[in-house]
């Protein structure tokens, strides 16, 4: 079994700059922003993790594209603000069942749709720019939608200015530990930006539940603890989409994870992984869910498990593998490392072999062939005609017909072994990310010892009843789709 405490203490040792913080020396609010520095703190360390000197090195490229981002809204507020014949937009008073909160983009909601679409009294706040927003509105229709960056205006991006210079210097004073101040300016800027639409939501809308995929590591925890301010009897509901064990969330989950009433899991795994990590986390504003229920993946359960199942045939040394890509960003860009090494092993000892690539998707638009792979359609390691590129395609619309899958630290290869598809998972004894390379077919640790598993992979190849005995550990199995559990018990819990 799996080693909780030796593999959550890696997490944790990327995560300690709330340990250098007087955190009596600060309100209420500003332990709200304390809660998204460190996250953001811990999120930039990840992507420098293995570096010797985690502060030196800064992805100004992020950065200087955060600030233009900035720039660009304050003008366009601006523009609005001096266009007398435009009114402000105002939260207008409601009273709804429940609250939704989409944080995860609309591509990525597999999971909630059905829930979401079972309240007819809802409303749904996002913080998204207008293109993504334009695409909840088309999931969604005939629903009121908020988006929080339609009530921003000249005098908000005035005040939040002036609120990050004096909290800057009072973090400066109250803090003994390292930290990336442009982040750290970006992520208090827009926290200011938020909260008083925050607090206007709390107060205008009339509601005793909220749903929410996760932490959006833009305020939204402000605004949970605002609605749990106006009654300790309202109730906050979370659901771990894509496994919250299974993938790069797995790193943050304490954060995107805490302060709930109740926190619904694919299974034992997700349930076990984040007990573990809240009891190890010493961040004492990181409140553990007060309930962890596993109810099964709600995106997997309407598909069939025999349809991805392969038919049996004659002994074979080649194979239909599926690379599926992951954030190359991480650990100093291991995927298109792990990526090109793999080529060429099934170049050189799986020559009639084919190669498919599911890139991954940034945003809601169709993306091209990511420029990693150019290099390798050059040398003939992969073909273009190969590549899946739509943005629409879910991980298990790409598995008709593979043999593998193959990747490093995606939440997708978990897609694989839930339907019984062989797995390889990639390393280089540095990723932290993800338990499902535990749970994988070949674990490969070091992607630089490919070679010795070249039997390995034939003989898994040619093993035509594939059965991993963990994988019940992993997905609850459950006689019914897991949304109408959950709904079950959203509408139980009562509001006295």
């Amino acid at each position: 079994m799996i080693n909780f405490k030796k593999f959550i203490g890696k997490i944790l040792n990327i995560d300690r700059l709330h340990h250098h913080i007087d955190l009596k020396k600060f309100n209420y609010e500003e332990k709200e922003l304390i809660k998204l520095i460190c996250y953001k703190n811990q999120q930039i360390n990840l992507l420098n993790y293995k570096e010797k000197n985690l502060y030196k090195t800064i992805n100004f490229k992020f950065f200087f594209k955060e600030i233009l981002q900035i720039l660009k809204k304050a003008i366009t507020s601006f523009l609005i603000s001096i266009n007398f014949f435009k009114k402000q937009k105002s939260v207008i008073k409601d009273k709804v069942d429940i609250i939704f909160i989409c944080s995860i983009g609309p591509l990525s909601l597999k999971d909630t749709i059905p829930i979401i679409n079972s309240f007819s009294k809802k409303i749904i706040l996002v913080d998204k720019p207008y293109r993504i927003f334009k695409d909840y509105k088309k999931i969604f229709k005939n629903t009121k939608i908020i988006n929080i960056r339609d009530y921003f205006n000249i005098n908000d991006y005035f005040l939040s200015f002036v609120k990050t210079i004096i909290f800057l210097f009072k973090f400066k004073l109250f803090n003994n530990g390292q930290t990336y101040f442009l982040e750290n300016v970006i992520t208090t800027f827009n926290f200011f930006l938020r909260i008083k639409i925050y607090k206007n939501i709390v107060k205008n809308i009339q509601s005793n539940k909220i749903f929410i995929d996760r932490g959006d590591g833009q305020g939204i925890n402000f605004f949970l603890t605002e609605f749990k301010k106006k009654s300790k009897k309202n109730k906050i509901f979370s659901y771990g989409i894509n496994g919250l064990a299974l993938g790069n969330d797995l790193i943050s989950a304490h954060y995107l994870y805490s302060n709930l009433d109740y926190l619904f899991c694919y299974g034992y795994l997700d349930r076990d992984f984040i007990m573990n990590l809240f009891k190890q986390s010493k961040f004492k504003l990181l409140k553990h869910p007060k309930k962890i229920l596993t109810v099964g993946s709600v995106r997997n359960y309407p598909l069939k498990i025999k349809n991805f199942q392969k038919k049996k045939g004659k002994f074979k040394k080649n194979f239909n593998f599926l690379y599926l890509k992951s954030n190359p960003n991480l650990y100093k860009k291991i995927d298109n490392e792990c990526f090109e090494k793999f080529c060429l092993f099934i170049r050189k000892n799986f020559p009639k072999s084919k190669i498919y690539v599911k890139e991954r998707p940034v945003g809601n638009k169709n993306i091209d062939i990511s420029k990693s792979n150019i290099p390798l359609i050059k040398k003939n390691l992969i073909n273009p005609k190969n590549i899946f590129t739509n943005v629409n395609l879910s991980p298990e619309d790409t598995f008709k017909n593979i043999d593998f899958v193959v990747g490093t630290h995606t939440s997708a290869m978990s897609q694989a072994i839930y339907f019984n598809i062989p797995t390889i998972c990639l390393d280089k004894q540095i990723i932290i990310s993800s338990l499902s390379k535990f749970f994988c077919s070949i674990y490969i640790e070091s992607i630089d010892q490919i070679e010795d598993y070249k039997n390995i992979i034939i003989r898994v190849g040619n093993n035509k009843i594939l059965k991993n005995k963990n994988k019940n550990y992993m997905f609850k199995n459950v006689k019914k789709n897991p949304y109408l559990g959950m709904l079950n018990i959203i509408n139980k819990v009562k509001i006295n």
